[in-house]
């Protein structure tokens, strides 16, 4: 996983210093001399297969131009210009811990850091798809600088040993790499991705809060109770509403027929359908002790925290012993 993670840190690096700065004097670079490349690189049909491998599967290659290389006892270095399209709109997506906000409920604040805001990130991290940031659109062109770091002739024919992470690569290997770097308290991880990958994330955040909402005033949301901030907004989202019997502008009901159906009907004391129709559902969660319903309400989101990690320890092993399996390959990266 050392390799692995080097290569997200350093794909995150140059990035963040692409989107600050660019690449000013990139276009203007000039190819090698035609010659200089029969003689000392290996073919650029060789290259682009390489870099290929090293981009989303969107993506395809415009041209791939030798513009620098430099040589190493164990081969050459070479410095490529890449012009790439794609076929979609590519984003680049901060993932960071949420924050407490303030004057957050004490129960809710003791599970913050449990919570699954996110599809598969770790408890307390969410993609913030709301700060996505456009790196490519779809069909312009994007040109960028690419660096193969080892490359030699064995056996009479050219293999590249070793590449950079391309600015367009993104794969279940960053996905670890992202996890690990959100584990081990980094600020800011990223994500690269189009919008039919980020709408899922977009909506399981939307999906968990309003369950958290729902669950916290299923609990504490007591009618006639003073309410904190949380379960008044939860009660507005799921406030209670009469039936369309009873908010009908004509009587529905002549009054012979009304007055044989209350002969027959249930009564539910204490529950009318048009002040709490929720009630009988929510009224074993409500009768609980404060401490017991507290208790209930904390255990499970630890459970689902617990449940979600066990997942992620099972993907990082997996991706550790593919990263393995591909150290010992002979395979070109």
């Amino acid at each position: 996983m050392a390799r692995l993670r080097a290569d997200y840190a350093r794909w995150r690096r140059e990035l963040l210093h692409w989107l600050r700065e660019g690449d000013p004097g990139l276009r203007e670079a000039r190819r090698l001399d035609p010659e200089v490349e029969r003689r000392e690189l290996p073919p650029v049909s060789a290259a682009r297969a390489c870099l290929q491998r090293h981009l989303m599967r969107p993506v395809t290659i415009d041209s791939l131009e030798p513009i620098g290389y430099e040589r190493l006892p164990g081969g050459v270095a070479i410095d490529y210009r890449a012009v790439v399209r794609s076929r979609i709109d590519l984003y680049v997506v901060p993932a960071l811990r949420l924050p407490l906000p303030k004057e957050m409920p004490e129960p809710v604040a003791r599970i913050w850091s449990d919570l699954l805001f996110d599809a598969y990130l770790p408890p307390g991290c969410h993609h913030d798809v709301q700060h996505k940031h456009r790196l490519l659109r779809a069909g312009d062109p994007f040109v960028f600088r690419w660096r193969v770091e080892r490359a030699r002739v064995v056996d009479g024919q050219w293999k590249i040993l070793l590449a950079a992470p391309s600015l367009l690569e993104w794969n279940c290997g960053f996905v670890a790499a992202e996890i690990l770097a959100l584990r081990e308290g980094d600020g800011l991880a990223l994500r690269l991705a189009g919008n039919r990958c980020l709408r899922p994330l977009e909506a399981s955040f939307d999906q968990n809060w309003n369950e958290l909402r729902f669950r916290y005033y299923a609990t504490w949301g007591v009618p006639g109770a003073p309410r904190p901030a949380i379960a008044a907004r939860a009660q507005e989202w799921l406030r209670a509403t009469e039936p369309e019997l009873f908010s009908s502008p004509r009587p529905m009901l002549a009054p012979e027929t009304a007055s044989a159906l209350l002969r027959w009907t249930v009564a539910s004391p204490g529950y009318a359908a048009q002040t709490d129709w929720a009630g009988r559902i929510l009224a074993p969660v409500r009768a609980l002790e404060p401490q017991d319903a507290e208790s209930c309400f904390v255990a499970y989101y630890r459970e689902l925290a617990r449940e979600r990690n066990r997942w992620i320890d099972a993907f990082l092993c997996q991706r550790a012993q593919i990263e393995q399996l591909k150290g010992k390959s002979p395979r070109p990266r």
